[in-house]
Formats: C-alpha cells, structure tokens, sequence
C-alpha cells in the first residue's frame, strides 16, 4: 500500500508563514503503526485522549516510526519518505523529502524554486519544563547563550551579521516542553548556481546561515564573560513583562498548580533565580554543593541537545538532491 502522509504544520512568527515547521505530526493513519502503537492508541482512547495528543506527546515529533527504527544508526543517510509519498494540495507544488542522517538527527527537506525566502528551523524537545529545580529559567537561559559564540564562529556577532548581510534574520524562543531556533534569508543571485542538468543548488546563504545555526548543536562557547551580561538581559525581560496581563495570567495560572508538577515551574527565570541569590561567583546549590551558572548550562546542553531530541527543517530554492547534500555537512 502506498504511504500519505498527513501533515499539520505550526510556523513560527516572524517568518514566512510554509517555510519553517516547529512541529510535525502524522495525524494519520493504522498504516504507519506497529500492532503494539495501535493498541496503545486505543487505550488512549478508552482513557479519553485523542490520537493527535498521543501522537505529538506535546512536543514535536517528525515521523511516527518504530522505536527499535528509531534508535538505529546505520551510518549513512536514510530517505524516510520522498515527495511522490507527501498528501498535498493540489496548488503546492513544492517537494518535500523526510530523511534520518547518519547521526540520528530527522530532517524534513523543503525544495520551493519560486521562493524568494530561505529558511530552516531546529526544534528541541525540551524546555523550561526542564530546568532543575536548583535553577530555575536555565532553559531560558541556555536558549541566548548559544547565540553568542560558537567554537567555530567565535565573535558574538558573526551569526547575526552573516544573515544581515544576506538579507536575513533570525530568533529564538523557549516553551514549556520545547526550544526552536530558526532563521531566514534572501539569496542574491551571485549566491546561487545551478547544477548540470540546470537545477538550483543550495545557495551560500543558505549553506552559510545553516553552518552558522548548527555550530549552537556541535560546539558552543558558554563563554563565562558573557554570562553575566547575559543573566542581566534575563532579568530585564523577566521585568518588562511585569505589565503583561497575559505574562500575569500565566503567572497565576502556574502559582495556583501543583508545585509538584513541572508546570508550576518559573520558566523565564531572573537573575536571583539563575544565579542562586546573586552570586555567580560563588553560587552553590541547595545542597551545598559550588555551581556556578555556566557549568549548569554545558551539563543542560550535553544531556537535552543530543540529535535524537532535535528536529530540522530546511527549505530553499535547490533542488531535494542539493539540500540533501547540505544538511549532510
């Protein structure tokens, strides 16, 4: 039986509305599902859950596969589903291929020729949700230290820079139980070339901000002079939402939960909470034991930004081959 696949997407704001997905669910059907995920989806069910809930977990999930599949790395790029396997409507005509790479990591391919806009976005699946007890807002926290150096790319500014040069920009946020990072260019065409057969290949723009991004996943700096700027730019968030109502309700709403459940956790975080009291020099945790914020961030990254919690979206103006081939390096 031929494969469809039925996708439900969620962009987000600041970019153009198809090109980044932060997340994507199969919302259909028995076809992709082993006899032992059905069962569980019936029990669901029973219970009063939906298959969609099920399925998303709350949190972002690219393609519902077997977990003996998932977990397998074979060392070389893996096509999960190619464009001819995609339900679209019928004006789309856009190509779309899900891949696994040989590190695990799942990324959906988008090849749009007419589009005047690149893009890509990395969804992890972690969150605020997540942050230890001993610092709350580290989630948070972590999401703006990663944009300010990287191993490769040392200078704070170069991300930013290269993408101002490109016409581009890029964001972040931090949810509950995710983290997206993504960002946007506008390829010149001294940028771009085409191959052989007069197909687009992946521009430098594109090529450049995606080396760029993924330098935040392989090695980023958490440099300790930054940190305390950085914990003061945190605070002055956390007090300019003090005059948002919606920051207010939501407030309220996690101060009246159990405060044995994650979601009652301070997401955004301050500087007396990411600092434990203020002092980052000598910051300890309640137990007693020297913490100091930086070494909680490198042990949030190691355990959280692992592929097998991200996600990758890319779509540009190359052919699926091209940016196959990049997401690759």
């Amino acid at each position: 039986m031929k494969k469809t696949l039925v996708m439900y997407f969620t962009t987000p704001s600041k970019i153009i509305g198809w090109a980044v997905l932060s997340r994507f669910v199969i919302v259909d059907s028995n076809a992709f599902m082993s006899p032992g995920r059905q069962s569980q989806i019936s029990s669901s069910r029973k219970n009063g859950g939906s298959v969609a809930s099920y399925l998303t977990n709350a949190n972002s999930v690219l393609l519902e596969q077997d977990d003996a599949t998932m977990a397998t790395s074979t060392g070389q790029t893996i096509v999960l589903h190619d464009d001819d396997e995609f339900r679209k409507p019928d004006p789309d005509n856009r190509e779309y291929r899900a891949i696994r790479l040989s590190n695990n990591l799942e990324c959906l391919l988008i090849s749009a020729p007419e589009s005047d806009v690149e893009a890509a976005a990395v969804h992890v699946k972690a969150g605020h949700m997540d942050d230890p007890d001993s610092r709350p807002g580290l989630a948070h926290f972590h999401e703006h230290m990663l944009f300010l150096g990287t191993q490769k790319y040392p200078s704070e500014e170069e991300y930013e820079s290269f993408l101002n040069q490109h016409g581009g920009s890029s964001n972040a946020y931090t949810d509950m139980e995710d983290t997206n990072y993504y960002f946007s260019v506008t390829p010149s065409e001294s940028s771009s070339s085409t191959d052989g057969d007069g197909t687009t290949k992946t521009s430098a723009a594109l090529h450049g901000g995606l080396d760029r991004l993924a330098q935040f996943f392989i090695a980023p700096s958490f440099d300790q002079q930054c940190v305390d700027r950085e914990l003061r730019a945190i605070d002055s968030e956390y007090r300019n939402s003090f005059t948002s109502d919606a920051w207010r309700n939501f407030q309220l709403l996690k101060a009246s939960a159990s405060q044995k459940h994650p979601f009652s956790k301070f997401g955004c975080g301050n500087y007396q909470t990411l600092t434990q009291g203020g002092d980052i020099i000598n910051a300890t945790h309640s137990t007693g034991i020297r913490s100091l914020p930086v070494d909680d961030l490198k042990q949030f990254w190691q355990t959280h930004y692992q592929t097998f919690n991200l996600r990758l979206a890319v779509v540009g103006k190359a052919s699926l081959d091209d940016l196959q081939k990049t997401a690759e390096q």
